[in-house]
C-alpha cells in the first residue's frame, strides 16, 4: 500500500464534507421559514397555556399532588417510585 495515514484520512474526510455540504444546501432550500401568522398563533397558544396555569394556581389546583401526578410515570420508569396498580 502506498501513501501515508494523512492521505487515507483526506480520502475519507473530503467526501464526508461534500456530503454534509449537499445535505445542508438541501435543508436550506427546503425548510420553510416561520410565517408571521404561525408566529402569532404560537404566541396565542403560549398565552392561553400561561392563563390556564395561572387560573389553576389561583383555584388552588397544582402543588405537590399535581407534581406527583405528572412525575409518577418518570419515577416508575427510573425505579424511584412504586409501580402503578391497575384496577382500583
Amino acid at each position: 500500500m502506498d501513501g501515508n495515514a494523512f492521505s487515507y484520512l483526506y480520502a475519507i474526510e473530503w467526501p464526508i464534507f461534500a456530503l454534509a455540504g449537499v445535505v445542508i444546501w438541501w435543508l436550506v432550500l427546503h425548510t420553510a421559514p416561520v410565517t408571521p401568522a404561525e408566529r402569532e398563533e404560537r404566541k396565542a397558544f403560549e398565552a392561553a397555556q400561561r392563563a390556564r396555569r395561572l387560573a389553576g394556581q389561583l383555584k388552588g389546583e397544582g402543588g405537590a399532588a399535581d407534581e406527583d401526578r405528572n412525575t409518577r410515570p418518570a419515577k416508575e420508569l427510573t425505579g424511584e417510585g412504586e409501580p402503578a396498580r391497575e384496577g382500583g
